[in-house]
């Protein structure tokens, strides 16, 4: 099996990953490689719908600026990506599960759901 270092690296591999869990027989590895098809599935719609993807620094505490320039902390100067760019920009570093991950991907279309649940 290959090494995995991120999330990203997950999902992108989630094809071969989840045949490979399913060849094992183990009934928890199989509802490993099901969850891995639902988020192809999930991956297939939002490459659909070409969302805008913001990417969001743990380290810096603020977003990626418009192409990969600066840490902009409001969301309007705030970089949108594509799919792919977001998914590179985010594999790039490795990270220690348990551990908070160096940059997270996050959906534009989501800002709004993910902002009403903020208190104020």
């Amino acid at each position: 099996m290959t090494d995995i270092n991120t999330p990203m690296e997950l999902m992108a591999q989630s094809p071969s990953v989840a045949a490979q869990l399913r060849a094992k027989g183990d009934s928890w590895l199989e509802a490993v490689a099901d969850c891995l098809d639902y988020k192809d599935a999930e991956i297939a719609k939002l490459r659909e719908r070409s969302a805008g993807w913001l990417i969001w620094s743990n380290e810096h505490n603020a977003w990626w600026g418009p192409g990969c320039c600066g840490y902009p902390s409001d969301i309007a100067s705030a970089g949108r990506y594509t799919l792919e760019q977001a998914i590179n920009i985010c594999t790039q570093r490795s990270w220690m599960l348990g551990h908070v991950p160096p940059e997270t991907m996050v959906p534009e279309s989501a800002l709004p759901q993910i902002f009403a649940k903020v208190p104020s």
